[in-house]
């Protein structure tokens, strides 16, 4: 984390952009949580936000939209190892008005997809469902990092506490004309099993999001 801030900062300087960075502790038991107040208290750009216990990916992001005020809020997932010029791919078509709404995908170049097959599998069934459902044309159903313009998100009301959120997302800035963008990510992503009952579920999640918006 302390590694990534000082590298984020260096490319960051680059935009001639102020930023904040928010950390949201979900019920972290892993230290990072100790890392990230001792950061905070260096840098005045991080904050830290804490949960009383574990709430869930859905739950984090309203936690953290709630908080930030920047006119571009990146979304980061804590299963990647980041690399900052990949925020920064991220930001720019935003501030040049070029879309509203980016996702980072490891789909797009074949040679950066490491994982299970089944995993593969799994997640190109959902995102052709979730395409199918939604009218867009996104190369992988979950996204480790995106990036929105935060007139596109503020009025979306998130209900999702956990993993359904991002079906929700998609389904939702679909329903609001938002076509979303995808860039190539070369951060690694640590890729997790996901079995039969949990990819049934997020297929239920995008046909409930879908009809219900």
């Amino acid at each position: 984390l302390e590694n990534l801030k000082e590298r984020l900062l260096a490319v960051m300087n680059n935009l001639a952009e102020s930023f904040e960075e928010l950390f949201i502790d979900d019920g972290s038991t892993d230290g990072t949580t100790k890392l990230a107040a001792e950061l905070a208290k260096k840098y005045s750009e991080l904050s830290l936000l804490q949960h009383d216990r574990n709430r869930g990916k859905g739950a984090a992001l309203r936690t953290g939209l709630r908080a930030a005020s920047g006119s571009v809020v990146v979304v980061l997932d804590d299963r990647v190892s980041y690399n900052p010029d990949d925020i920064l791919m991220l930001i720019k078509p935003i501030l040049a008005n070029c879309c509203d709404v980016l996702y980072g995908s490891h789909s797009l170049l074949p040679e950066l997809r490491p994982g299970f097959r089944f995993v593969r599998i799994f997640n190109y069934v959902l995102t052709a469902f979730s395409n199918f459902c939604t009218g867009q044309n996104l190369s992988g159903f979950e996204s480790s990092i995106k990036a929105f313009r935060r007139s596109a998100i503020e009025d979306i009301a998130i209900r999702q506490n956990r993993y359904g959120v991002e079906a929700e997302l998609i389904a939702k800035f679909s329903y609001r004309g938002k076509n979303i963008y995808e860039m190539p990510l070369s951060s690694q992503k640590t890729v997790k099993k996901q079995g039969f009952w949990r990819t049934c579920q997020s297929a239920w999640f995008i046909l409930r999001h879908t009809v219900s918006c």
